[in-house]
C-alpha cells in the first residue's frame, strides 16, 4: 500500500513539473506585402518562441510582378544583381539562400535565424533586426512596425 502511494505521488509530481505535457512553445506568423515601382514583394515570417522568448525565425521574400520593359531581355541582369545582393550564407545562427524562376520571372530569398546561436557581429554584418531575448509581444510589435506586416 505504501509503495502504491509512493508511485502515485511520484507520478503526480512528474505531471505537475512537466505541465501534463503542455508545450511552452508559441508560434507567430506574419505576412507582408510591399508594392514597388517596378515590382512587388510578398513575404512570410514565422517565429517560434519558447517560454515566451523568440528562438527562431524563418523569412521568405518573393520578388515578383516585375513591370520592366523588355523583361525577357533584362531578366539575366536582374537575376544576377539579386543573386549578388542576396548571396548564400551559412554561419552559426544564420542561413540565407535564394532561388530564381526564369519562367515566371520571380526571385525568392529565404532566411533562417536561430536567435539562440546568432552573434551580435552576424546581426550587424547582415543588417538584421536584433530580436535576441525578445518576447512574443515585443517581436510582434517590432515586425508589424517594420513595414507592411500583419501578424496573427
Amino acid at each position: 500500500m505504501r509503495k502504491k502511494s509512493l508511485i502515485i505521488s511520484i507520478l503526480l509530481i512528474v505531471i505537475l513539473i512537466t505541465g501534463c505535457g503542455k508545450s511552452n512553445e508559441k508560434k507567430l506568423e506574419c505576412t507582408m506585402f510591399s508594392q514597388g515601382t517596378n515590382m512587388n514583394v510578398y513575404g512570410t515570417v514565422k517565429y517560434i518562441f519558447k517560454d515566451d522568448i523568440v528562438q527562431t525565425g524563418k523569412v521568405e521574400a518573393v520578388f515578383k510582378d516585375i513591370t520592366l520593359d523588355n523583361l525577357e531581355n533584362v531578366w539575366g541582369t536582374i537575376k544576377q544583381q539579386f543573386s549578388e545582393q542576396n548571396s548564400p550564407v551559412d554561419v552559426s545562427g544564420y542561413k540565407r539562400s535564394n532561388k530564381s524562376d526564369d519562367k515566371n520571372y520571380t526571385f525568392t530569398v529565404n532566411l533562417e535565424i536561430d536567435y539562440t546561436k546568432i552573434s551580435e557581429n552576424t546581426i550587424n554584418e547582415y543588417g538584421l533586426e536584433d530580436l535576441r531575448g525578445k518576447s512574443y509581444d515585443e517581436v510582434k510589435k517590432i515586425t508589424e512596425e517594420s513595414g507592411e506586416a500583419t501578424c496573427k
